[in-house]
């Protein structure tokens, strides 16, 4: 049983892919119900506005996701950040890959039916879904790009069925240590909820502040629990939603 939050003193980070939503072949294809949207924006009230999307999706893709809904959000991976639903989304990250690495991401996942690759800006995602059989060697010579980039700061950062070229300079830990210094998050204890390796750091910054992490569709020790799968972690949106009753 994963506890319910104290709704005035927590904030809430939400990863969305294999968090809120389960996955499909390509990223624009996830649907949306409207029973999410109402349990979010349910949620976002009873926790005094204190709720923010932490993705690798960008924060227009969010907006147009969620829409007509909007949230304080790090997008990207933490390379785009927007503190409140009305602020202007901030790049707070080093330069982009450059167009070379584009144009070599692409011609790699083109020898790969299924695979394509996503211009997220500030990150390259190589997604490959629908081309499981291809995983070993799409990710190895994606790997050995950018072990061969002359952007020393590039690192490849592997997610469910995806792999990503992006800076060291910024991750999920780093993003929600930045919202955290800001209102409405400061001074509250802040929850994580996340699925797969892009989220380790954000577990790691959350646990650091003396939140709680938890993880879905699988356990990793030392966190504070986990969620069966996206459905779960809905269920208990929706009853953190509603613990100020009808008036929230």
């Amino acid at each position: 049983m994963i506890a319910q939050p104290d709704l005035d003193s927590a904030c809430l980070f939400l990863d969305v892919d294999g968090t809120l939503v389960g996955f499909a072949l390509r990223p624009e294809q996830v649907a949306i119900r409207a029973s999410l949207l109402e349990t979010l924006a349910r949620a976002n009230v009873a926790l005094g506005g204190a709720v923010a999307f932490v993705s690798g999706r960008p924060i227009s893709a969010l907006d147009e996701m969620f829409r007509p809904l909007k949230f304080a959000a790090a997008g990207v991976h933490g390379a785009e950040l927007r503190a409140t639903p009305i602020a202007p989304i901030v790049n707070v990250a080093s330069p982009p890959p450059s167009g070379h690495i584009l144009a070599e991401a692409r011609r790699i996942s083109a020898k790969f039916s299924g695979a394509f690759v996503e211009n997220k800006g500030q990150a390259i995602a190589v997604h490959y879904r629908a081309a499981p059989w291809a995983a070993k060697d799409l990710t190895a010579a994606i790997e050995a790009l950018v072990a061969g980039a002359a952007d020393q700061r590039l690192i490849a950062l592997h997610g469910a069925a995806v792999i990503e070229i992006k800076s060291r300079d910024f991750d999920k830990g780093v993003a929600i240590e930045q919202l955290m210094a800001r209102e409405p998050f400061a001074f509250r204890s802040p929850i994580f909820i996340g699925d797969d390796t892009t989220d380790l750091p954000g577990f790691e910054a959350v646990l650091r502040l003396g939140g709680r992490a938890y993880s879905v569709g699988r356990r990793i020790p030392g966190l504070s629990g986990s969620f069966e799968g996206p459905d779960d972690v809905v269920a208990w949106l929706d009853s953190v939603s509603r613990q100020r009753g009808p008036a929230a």
